[in-house]
């Protein structure tokens, strides 16, 4: 938790440009142990260090965080629900129609019949 809100701090210059480019090498190297291609690792990380430039405070920051992680968690372990949530309740940034070609390839990838 503590390197994650440096790495807030850090993108969004509250502290030093070195401190990032340590945490960076870190996350590389972490992913790295996650099968994760170089290419996959160095997008992923380029997207959580423009996510963090928007400077958010810590209290939005750790709501967000918070929020992210439970869709994660539902969309992993309860995707047909999560799915189905999401479009009938409207909700996400994405059109509906994302979420049903969405749904249509888990199902193609979990054997499921659609």
């Amino acid at each position: 938790m503590a390197e994650a809100d440096l790495v807030r701090r850090s993108s969004a210059k509250y502290s030093g440009r070195r401190d990032l480019d340590r945490l960076r090498g870190k996350f590389l190297q972490a992913a790295g142990m996650m099968a994760l291609t170089e290419a996959q690792r160095e997008e992923t990380w380029m997207m959580v260090e423009k996510f963090a430039g928007f400077g958010f405070c810590k209290a939005h920051a750790a709501t967000y965080a918070d929020i992210s992680y439970r869709m994660a968690y539902l969309k992993t372990h309860h995707t047909a629900e999560f799915l189905a949530a999401m479009c009938s309740a409207g909700a996400g940034f994405y059109h509906v129609s994302a979420y049903v070609e969405e749904a249509k390839r888990w199902a193609s990838r979990c054997g499921c019949r659609r």
